[in-house]
């Protein structure tokens, strides 16, 4: 039940959940969505015409205001400002669900779904975007925040096709280049740039390899810069892991294939509706040295098909001589 109360471990899809969100933000009204706006013939007749159509209220329209204001804060200031859409109001959330482990019970530590919903404007919603990224190789106290800075790219987009003209002025700054600096020196630089980062503090000596967004980019004052060190891992153990190499699974039992890389720190991964007899093939090679969460993929050889008797014989059965006494 705990898990539940905060979404997690409840399947919905991505339309299903825009849905919900768009109800939350118009007003309190649930929609009917549709994916097909009108379908014409070649001679202009017009087959099919979708038109909105509301199903019912769920919400006040007081509450709905209240969600904006609030879904506008959390994009402005909170952890879904890297959502931000330059000029224009925009408010949004995110969202990060952990998968399962092999037993189907067990919540991974390192393997999450990670999303982002965001609306603008934010005084009169015209247009919503969601995006959902499957295990992003971000390091996970990050994971929120990937998501926002895809809907931005969408969304500035998006306002010029449709011609939304902007509706404020946004405070913006360039991101400091902090590549080669250490992650303690490069979190200073950014904080006194006006931008946000995080290192945990094991990588606090580790030397910055990459940044996204990259630096000298505009980007909206306050937002997020992930960072990636030399010692960057994806696991929320806030603790360096060093890397681990792949052991040898051809020939092993799916079972015994899973327990080795479980001792390692290691995911298996294979096709579900394939998956007996010995491994035959595994996609890291044996030796390959590998960061602590990596999903490691095999399959199994495919089932030799029985032999077909020809029309009017019959199969006769195997008899094995006994030995000579």
């Amino acid at each position: 039940m705990a898990k539940i109360s905060f979404g997690e471990n409840i399947t919905t899809t991505a339309i299903q959940m825009a849905n919900a969100f768009c109800a939350v933000i118009n007003g309190g009204t649930l929609m009917q969505p549709y994916v097909v706006d009108q379908i014409t013939a070649t001679d202009g007749t017009v087959i099919l015409d979708n038109e909105p159509t509301i199903l019912r209220r769920v919400i006040s329209s007081a509450t709905s205001q209240t969600m904006r204001t609030l879904l506008e804060s959390a994009a402005k200031s909170g952890n879904a400002n890297n959502g931000q859409v330059l000029n224009y109001s925009m408010g949004g959330v995110t969202g990060v669900s952990r998968k399962f482990e092999e037993d189907g019970v067990t919540p991974s530590r390192t393997r999450v779904v990670a999303s982002y919903i965001g609306f603008l404007p934010a005084n009169d919603p015209q247009l919503v975007c969601m995006i959902v990224i499957d295990e992003p190789q971000v390091p996970y106290m990050e994971a929120s925040s990937i998501g926002g800075y895809w809907v931005s790219k969408i969304f500035s987009d998006l306002v010029q096709y449709y011609g939304i003209l902007p509706d404020l002025t946004t405070k913006t700054g360039t991101v400091p280049d902090i590549v080669g600096m250490t992650a303690k020196d490069a979190v200073y630089t950014l904080g006194q740039a006006g931008f946000k980062a995080y290192a945990v503090p094991s990588e606090d000596t580790a030397l910055v390899v990459s940044q996204f967004p990259a630096g000298k980019e505009v980007a909206p004052s306050g937002s997020i810069v992930i960072l990636y060190t030399n010692m960057t891992t994806f696991n929320d153990d806030k603790l360096y892991k060093p890397q681990v190499a792949v052991p040898n699974l051809i020939g092993k039992r799916r079972q015994d294939a899973f327990d080795r890389l479980a001792e390692l720190g290691l995911l298996l991964s294979f096709d579900k509706s394939q998956c007996t007899g010995l491994i035959d093939t595994q996609s890291v090679e044996e030796g390959t040295l590998v960061d602590p969460g990596t999903t490691i993929y095999i399959t199994f050889p495919s089932p030799s098909p029985s032999p077909t008797p020809e029309p009017g014989t019959t199969a006769k059965p195997e008899v094995t001589p006994e030995p000579d006494q």
